[in-house]
C-alpha cells in the first residue's frame, strides 16, 4: 500500500487540495500521531519549575521509508494512530520528503490546525491553533517562516532544511543561509542537511570528500550559527552499512536571548532511515548568566586570534 492509498483511506470531512506555492491550504482539527501543542507541562518538583518557563517543542522527521514498509500494515498504523500517553506532543511538526501530495484529511486526522508545504512538496510544516506561521521565503531546499504566538515574547524565525544530495546545489543553500543571517533575529535552522560537519559524525562509507564538510563549516562560520548538540543516538541516518549525523539544529545568538535552553533529542527510529529530532526550547527567568558555548569551528575562522 502506497502512502497515497493511506491518505485516501483516512480522508474524512475535508476535500483534498494540492499545496500551492507559499500559501496556506486549509485547516482542520482531530486526533493523532503527528501533531502539535503550544505548551509542555512539567511536574512541580522539576528543576525547570524553579523559574518561569516558556517552552516550545518542535519535531523534525524525514519520512523516507522503504517500499516494503509502505506496503506494511504497521506503516499505515504509524501514520494514522493516535499517540500513546507519554509520547511527544510538539507545537509544530516538520515532515521532510513525504513523496505524496498533501491532503487536508491527513493533517486533520493528526491533530493540527494549519499546514504549509514548500513549492516542490519536499517540506511540510504543521502547526496547531495559537501558532501563526507566515512564509517569508519558499525555496526548493528550505522553507523560511516567521512564527508568532501569544505565548512568545516576540516573533521568531525558523528555516526548515531539506538539502540536496549534491555539492553544487548545497552551495546555493549555504549562500541563502548566509544572506538570511544578516537579519539578526531570533532564528532556528534545522532539518536534513545531507552532509556531516565533522569526521566523527560518520561511521562506514567514503570519508575522502573533506571539501563537503569544509563548505558546511564555512557556512557555520559566516552565519555565526550555533550547533545545539544532541541527546540520544550519535547518528541520525543509516542504510544499515553507513551511519551519519545528517540531521541537526542550529540557532542564532538572538534565539538564545529568548530561549536560554534549547535541547535536541534524537528520538527512536521506526520505519524511516532517519531519527526524528525533537527540539525543546525553554526560557527560564533567573539571575544566573547565560552559559557560554564554544564552537570548535571558530578556531578556523580568519578573524580568530
Amino acid at each position: 500500500m502506497e502512502m497515497e492509498d493511506i491518505l485516501q483511506i483516512i480522508e474524512s470531512t475535508q476535500k483534498a487540495t494540492s499545496p500551492s506555492k507559499g500559501k496556506e491550504i486549509g485547516r482542520g482539527d482531530a486526533d493523532a500521531r503527528i501533531y502539535y501543542n503550544c505548551e509542555n507541562t512539567l511536574p512541580m518538583d522539576h528543576p525547570i519549575q524553579q523559574g518561569r518557563v516558556l517552552q516550545q517543542e518542535i519535531i523534525f522527521t524525514d519520512s523516507t521509508v522503504s517500499n516494503k514498509h509502505k506496503k506494511n500494515k504497521s506503516y499505515e498504523d504509524a501514520m494514522t494512530k493516535s499517540p500513546k500517553t507519554g509520547e511527544k506532543n510538539p507545537c509544530m511538526l516538520i515532515l521532510l520528503e513525504p513523496f505524496v501530495q498533501l491532503k487536508a484529511a491527513f493533517y486533520s486526522r493528526i491533530d493540527f490546525y494549519s499546514v504549509f508545504a514548500n513549492s516542490n512538496n519536499k517540506i511540510w510544516c504543521f502547526a496547531k491553533f495559537g501558532i501563526d506561521i507566515q512564509i517569508i521565503q519558499d525555496h526548493s531546499q528550505f522553507l523560511h517562516v516567521k512564527v508568532s504566538s501569544g505565548i512568545l515574547a516576540r516573533d521568531i524565525f525558523c528555516t526548515f532544511i531539506y538539502a540536496k544530495c549534491n555539492r553544487n546545489p548545497r552551495r546555493v543553500l549555504w549562500e541563502e543561509l548566509v544572506r538570511l543571517s544578516s537579519q539578526n533575529v531570533p532564528w532556528l535552522v534545522g532539518g536534513n542537511f545531507n552532509v556531516i560537519l565533522h569526521p566523527n559524525e560518520n561511521q562506514g562509507g567514503d570519508m575522502r570528500r573533506v571539501g563537503l564538510m569544509d563548505d558546511f563549516n564555512n557556512m557555520m562560520l559566516d552565519t555565526s550559527l550555533i550547533d545545539t548538540g544532541f541527546e540520544g543516538e550519535p547518528f541520525t541516518w543509516t542504510n544499515k552499512r553507513i551511519w551519519r549525523r545528517l540531521d541537526r539544529v542550529l540557532y542564532s545568538k538572538e534565539w538564545a536571548e529568548i530561549f536560554n535552553i534549547t535541547r535536541v533529542i534524537h528520538l527512536s527510529r521506526r520505519l524511516s532511515a532517519h531519527h526524528p529530532l525533537c527540539i525543546e526550547a525553554s526560557k527560564i527567568e533567573n539571575k544566573k548568566p547565560l552559559s557560554f558555548k564554544f564552537q570548535n569551528i571558530w578556531l578556523h575562522h580568519h578573524s580568530f586570534l
